[in-house]
Order: C-alpha cells, then structure tokens, then sequence
C-alpha cells in the first residue's frame, strides 16, 4: 500500500494541514498518521471511509 502513504501525506500538505490537525480531524493520533505515510501501518477500512470523507476523495482514490 505504497500509493496510500503517499496520498495521506499528499493530500494534507495541499490542504495546509499538520499531521496533528489531520489527526484531530479523523479521530486518531499524529503518531498514527505518521506510520501511515511512511507505510509503517496501514488504516482499517473505518480510518480509510473517514480520511476519504475528510479529504472529499473516494476511499479508491487513497488506496491507488
């Protein structure tokens, strides 16, 4: 899941956001978002609907 990593992390910089305040946003913890956009884990399918609501994508978007 490479290409999910890359679109967390893409997605919150092109909306000026820290990993902090995307955190906050879905529920989670910066330390969690911060695996997740170096693939060090990978979102459960809630985390994945609730980042694709957040950033107005679909959940196929984020996961390539």
């Amino acid at each position: 899941m490479l290409i999910l990593g890359e679109r967390i992390k893409t997605s919150r910089i092109s909306r000026g956001w820290t990993q902090e305040e995307l955190a906050g946003k879905i529920d989670t913890t910066k330390h969690v978002i911060s695996n997740w956009e170096r693939n060090k884990g990978n979102p459960d399918p809630e985390q994945i609907t609730a980042l694709a609501n957040t950033f107005e994508v679909s959940a196929d978007y984020l996961l390539g």
